[in-house]
């Protein structure tokens, strides 16, 4: 180290609070070119930026965060933006993120049981067709194809008792299974049919045949079935 960088040193460090103050104002006076000249050296040194980017995290990690959640709070085109950023970066590398992830469910254990159960219950219809995929996989019975979940769940109408859904009630949307799982149903598009809870738990295992049999099923079964005969 040379005599002026020596004395450079310990001119900053004897004034360190000063220049800090100073350099923050020049900022604020000249933001628009301060900005330029940074983005001029982030393209000339990608690497260098990024490596920069690291450490600073690193160091402040905690402080950083609390600072994003807030922007992200005040700002919604910002939080929309942020968004759309994880999720290209997890469609380029969908693999490594499904590593991280599991990697991070096992290190904080409550926190992600957590997360899932608020994300569950702010998302009940996305919940449901996890279920029902997970459920035919499990069972062998195939995996069902998503357009055509989400077809049944904008129907407006249970099809067994025709009556409109309510959302919190035992006319809530569900997914039943014509011919059930346990009885060699599958996840096919043909076997799947909106229905409100209440049909859905009155048909529970049975067969359209053995609900109708029951005289408890809605009149909109029997259609179904003449359906079926002719």
């Amino acid at each position: 180290m040379t005599k002026e960088q020596e004395y450079q040193r310990e001119y900053f460090e004897k004034n360190k609070e000063r220049l800090k103050a100073y350099r923050k104002e020049w900022h604020q006076r000249n933001r628009e070119r301060a900005l330029a000249k940074q983005a001029e050296r982030r393209g000339k040194d990608p690497e260098r930026t990024k490596e920069e980017r690291r450490l600073s995290y690193a160091k402040n990690r905690e402080e950083t965060r609390k600072r994003r959640a807030k922007a992200y709070a005040e700002d919604e085109e910002l939080r929309e933006r942020a968004k759309a950023r994880s999720r290209a970066a997890y469609a380029k590398n969908p693999e490594r993120n499904r590593a991280w992830a599991r990697r991070w469910n096992k290190e904080h254990p409550e926190e992600a049981r957590e997360r899932v159960a608020e994300w569950a219950k702010a998302n009940p219809d996305k919940m449901q067709v996890i279920r029902l995929r997970r459920r035919g996989l499990m069972r062998n019975a195939g995996d069902a194809d998503p357009a055509h979940l989400a077809k049944l769940l904008s129907e407006p109408c249970c099809a067994y008792c025709e009556v409109a859904f309510e959302p919190c009630s035992m006319r809530e949307r569900t997914i039943d299974h014509v011919r059930p799982l346990v009885r060699g149903g599958t996840n096919a598009a043909e076997n799947l049919l909106a229905a409100c809870r209440r049909c859905n738990s009155q048909k529970n295992r049975k067969t359209l045949e053995e609900w109708a049999a029951t005289g408890r099923a809605p009149k909109g079964v029997a259609k179904r079935l003449a359906r079926v005969d002719t």
